[in-house]
């Protein structure tokens, strides 16, 4: 009895945690984010990234793990995101562009602090090429990007 109540409990759970952690993500205040996100692998049962999670959980795990400096983990999570966005069945084109876009920008900055990754050579995606009246705007406001600003043509993430 008890395992099928937490079966049924932990989708609430887990929705409830996602949503803290975007919440603390969009704060800045990143322990508080991991901390919700590290829960919501535990509930199931995933290592840290997994490929057996939502694209966005290891999405955000990749823009928190920058923020922590942790940019080999980063890399991880995002080039993890990276293969599960190309082959989802459900997301648009302007929404599958938009989100490599954002992995891309993200595994570049980890790049350049250290980390080493041939995976952004792979994404042949510019900020030129995105249809953003197009994309959803759940995944605008959960992972938000500006046009390039600095000489490289390329963008920090916020």
């Amino acid at each position: 009895m008890r395992a099928i109540l937490a079966r049924f409990v932990a989708p609430f759970r887990i929705a409830a945690l996602w949503n803290q952690a975007l919440d603390y993500a969009s704060r800045g205040q990143y322990g508080g984010a991991m901390t919700r996100l590290a829960e919501i692998y535990t509930l199931l049962r995933q290592p840290m990234p997994s490929f057996k999670v939502d694209y966005e959980f290891n999405l955000l795990l990749a823009h928190i793990l920058e923020k922590q400096s942790d940019f080999s983990g980063a890399i991880s999570a995002a080039e993890t995101a990276v293969y599960q966005i190309r082959n989802s069945g459900r997301l648009s084109d302007a929404d599958r562009k938009y989100l490599l876009y954002y992995a891309k920008v993200l595994m570049e900055y980890c790049s350049d602090s250290g980390a080493v990754t041939a995976s952004v050579t792979d994404i042949d995606v510019k900020f030129g090429d995105l249809l953003l009246n197009s994309v959803s705007n759940h995944l605008q406001s959960k992972f938000p990007v500006d046009q390039p600003q600095h000489h490289s043509g390329e963008m920090r993430l916020i």
